[in-house]
């Protein structure tokens, strides 16, 4: 399978989105303004994005939706040409494959509070940080919010980016099921079965809902090659994407929008724009080029690294930062300890990327064991 270097450098891209959404929440929660409050002039450069389409380069929601689709892609890709053993190992390899960096990112969480954070943090200009906070930390219960709760529950008090390991496991089930399934019947009577399994999921769970319809357009671009023909409308399509990855559900740039979607645009808006962004990356060869600089490429390589890890270095810079420089300039401050976020998730993203990696090979060991005795003990019975 030809690998579609340009895919992972927009998965790093929208890594770093989702970094910056974090990072905003911490110091500038009128970048997002989730409370829906009235923002105090005193904040005008927050207010001023905020009611902007600028603030599409922290939409976190956006990004993670690009996440999925990006999933489905890949995955319907590397699902070509297996053959039944193939799929049996590859699906059994799914779970302790997102599983095991999971919970690195738990235990190193667990440590931080063990070792570092010897009293609960009281910054009061976050409380999306002091929420982070966990009081009697275990390694047990680091174990449980990695290799349970994302999965089942789609949360984790050790790692909140977590949540979205719920839609990646059974978004991957998805994938693998429907693509076995599109040997058998075809592409088109596959893709219609796939549709129609997606919507009872919408009255269970629409969150989760959400994120399979993401891994179903990612499907249906693989099978059928799904492309906008004309270089300038795939342009067209990027800017309307970013466009609606600014989307806030009170922000003035937006009020047509928000008549209709109300309390659910910046949720929708930010879904729409996943699709809007992704038809224009695999569209737009002059995307492509730029996506496929050597950098970017690094920094999609190490994009499931640095989405694992931020969240730990987060609860550490912030701590250290504003409890030994108490009293300075918040504004130099906050600007130091974003400097060492983006900085320490990138540097150590390759150290959890060889974790990852090693992560692989575990899972591919344990898929073949579980699948070596299941045909030597189980069929046989």
């Amino acid at each position: 399978m030809n690998k579609l270097i340009y895919l992972d450098s927009l998965r790093g891209v929208a890594c770093i989105m989702v970094v910056f959404s974090h990072i905003s929440q911490v110091f500038y929660p009128y970048l997002h303004n989730f409370n829906q409050v009235q923002i105090p002039d005193v904040f005008y450069i927050q207010k001023y994005i905020y009611n902007s389409p600028f603030a599409f380069f922290y939409s976190g929601a956006t990004a993670v939706y690009v996440f999925f689709i990006l999933s489905g892609i890949v995955l319907t890709r590397s699902m070509r040409k297996k053959d039944n053993d193939s799929y049996i190992n590859t699906v059994i390899s799914r779970y302790p494959r997102l599983m095991l960096p999971a919970l690195f990112s738990c235990i190193l969480v667990y440590f931080i509070y063990k070792l570092f954070i010897v009293v609960e943090p009281n910054f009061h200009f976050s409380s999306w940080y002091n929420k982070l906070y966990i009081s009697n930390p275990s390694i047990i219960d680091a174990i449980y919010n990695a290799a349970i709760s994302p999965f089942f529950y789609g949360t984790s008090i050790y790692n909140s980016v977590l949540w979205t390991m719920k839609v990646e496991l059974i978004g991957s089930l998805y994938i693998y099921s429907f693509c076995y399934l599109s040997m058998k019947i075809g592409n088109i009577k596959t893709s219609i079965t796939f549709l129609l399994s997606i919507i009872p999921l919408f009255f269970i769970n629409p969150i989760l809902s959400l994120g399979i319809f993401s891994f179903y357009i990612g499907f249906l671009i693989s099978k059928f090659d799904l492309k906008i023909k004309s270089q300038k409308i795939s342009l067209l399509s990027l800017m309307v994407g970013a466009y609606l990855a600014g989307a806030h559900n009170t922000s003035d740039m937006y009020l047509y929008i928000q008549f209709f979607l109300g309390k659910h645009t910046y949720i929708l808006c930010s879904y729409m724009a996943s699709f809007f962004i992704i038809f224009s990356v695999i569209s737009n060869v002059n995307i492509q080029r730029i996506l496929s600089f050597n950098k970017l490429k690094i920094l999609g390589e190490y994009s499931f690294s640095i989405y694992l890890i931020h969240i730990p270095i987060i609860i550490i810079v912030v701590y250290f930062v504003f409890t030994n420089f108490n009293g300075y300039n918040f504004n130099y401050l906050s600007f130091l300890s974003t400097l060492l976020i983006l900085s320490l998730s990138i540097l150590s993203s390759s150290f959890f990327y060889r974790l990852d990696t090693y992560a692989i090979f575990i899972s591919k060991k344990i898929s073949k064991f579980i699948f070596y005795f299941y045909k030597k003990y189980i069929l046989v019975m």
